[in-house]
């Protein structure tokens, strides 16, 4: 698992280096689908922490009380711990994951705030099961999004994509039968 400030670092520096600004909502969402996409693909979860289902979503707490402040408006500085003595911004060091971050950063980076929320509540999203079942008496415990739902919702993500490429190629392959004699 990686330090949650430093997945949030990762993606910062992506949309400063890519001039593609992020808001607080976009940086929260991608970091939680990062999360979902690890478990999916790789049985394994990125964040330490659990997501929460808020109103707007589903939320990494660490991530948005960093950031709060931000509001809409695009964040421009990283994330600080205390490391020992010093006020450092954490960084992601496992090549494998920086590889697997900078897919996620590639695939969702054209999204604004609004498109990537909107995908992330959709029908039958880990967000949504959890949301559409809770009580809504907020006098009541957090909402957390189990670890499993995440990444069983992933995990189908993955299949049907899967699902639809081997379709699409056996269509094809009959298209050339059919078409060859």
């Amino acid at each position: 698992m990686e330090n949650t400030l430093a997945l949030a670092n990762f993606f910062i520096a992506r949309s400063l280096e890519s001039n593609a600004p992020i808001t607080l909502t976009k940086l929260v969402k991608l970091v939680y689908i990062a999360h979902g996409w690890h478990l999916g693909l790789r049985d394994e979860p990125l964040l330490p922490e659990a997501v929460e289902a808020w109103k707007y979503g589903p939320i990494v707490p660490s991530v948005y009380h960093q950031f709060k402040n931000y509001a809409s408006d695009p964040i421009t500085s990283y994330a600080k711990e205390f490391t020992g003595t010093t006020l450092d911004a954490p960084q992601v060091t496992d090549t494998k994951i920086v590889h697997f971050l900078y897919r996620i950063w590639e695939t969702y980076k054209h999204f604004d705030a609004a498109a990537i929320t909107a995908i992330c509540q959709s029908q039958n999203t880990p967000w949504c099961t959890v949301w559409n079942h809770a009580s809504h008496d907020f006098s009541q415990a957090i909402l957390i999004i189990p670890n499993d739902i995440i990444k069983q919702y992933y995990r189908e993500v993955v299949l049907k994509r899967k699902n639809v490429s081997t379709h699409k190629m056996l269509h094809r392959m009959e298209r050339t039968l059919v078409f060859s004699d």
